[in-house]
């Protein structure tokens, strides 16, 4: 439930972003997709982020009202653990994106050239956003520990450890310490990029036909079901020449 803020939050910054533009005409490249998402997801998180906060303290139990006492005395520590979280947002959104984008791209040609169902075809993609979503968890995960501990650890006894003291507080401990608990929070992932996918076929039925500055969510690479008029044992009918690697993702659903 903490992350509902910032995921809303950090799509409707890539819409703004996104549209804007598809307005100037510069478009929205592989490398711009991924820079508006990573920097989407940076500010969103920077404005959420004293929940997130006030929500590892009391995991901790660490108790409500001491966690309001120290907001009112060191508003500042409210973003103690900030830094390494930001920090995690570009590996989890580059790995999920050059992952789903390198599968998508292979199940779109499959399904192009009628060698999947389309029941199939569906299931392959689920499964290709889930495995990418749950690789980016995992390489973003030692930062999101660090930046965990880092918050614990000021709201209970240690205010103003340095990263540097905490990381190697963790390491004494073992590396295994940095994803401790990943294998319980592995299934966020999973469920993540499934409503990610539903989210943004939705997205799709209410996009108005002809509007340029949507098209981005217009194509076939942006839903659970790719898009096309089912044709004998075949998927699409004209379209298998449109896919290519740089139309077959929108990583902004992604990465969060």
């Amino acid at each position: 439930m903490k992350r509902l803020p910032t995921k809303a939050l950090t799509v409707a910054l890539f819409e703004l972003a996104s549209q804007a533009l598809a307005r100037s005409g510069a478009g929205l490249t592989p490398a711009r997709h991924v820079a508006v998402a990573a920097s989407s997801g940076a500010a969103a998180l920077v404005a959420t982020y004293p929940a997130h906060f006030a929500y590892y303290a009391l995991r901790k139990d660490v108790a409500a009202v001491k966690v309001l006492q120290f907001a009112r005395a060191r508003p500042d520590l409210l973003y103690s653990g900030a830094v390494p979280a930001l920090v995690a947002t570009a590996p989890a959104v580059l790995v999920d994106y050059f992952l789903y984008r390198r599968w998508r791209g292979q199940i779109d040609e499959s399904a192009a050239e009628g060698r999947m169902s389309r029941a199939r075809t569906a299931a392959a993609i689920v499964v290709a956003a889930a495995a990418a979503n749950l690789t980016g968890g995992f390489c973003s995960e030692p930062f999101k520990a660090l930046s965990r501990k880092m918050a614990v650890e000021s709201v209970k006894n240690a205010p103003g450890r340095s990263l540097t003291h905490t990381a190697r507080s963790m390491m004494q401990t073992g590396v295994g310490e940095f994803w401790r608990g990943f294998p319980s929070r592995s299934m966020r992932y999973v469920v993540s990029a499934i409503v990610s996918k539903a989210t943004v076929q939705q997205l799709r039925r209410l996009q108005r036909p002809g509007n340029e500055e949507n098209a981005y969510l217009q194509g076939p690479h942006v839903s659970l079901i790719p898009a096309g008029r089912p044709i004998g044992p075949g998927f699409y009918q004209g379209r298998s020449r449109q896919y290519n690697a740089s139309t077959i993702v929108d990583p902004r659903y992604h990465h969060c």
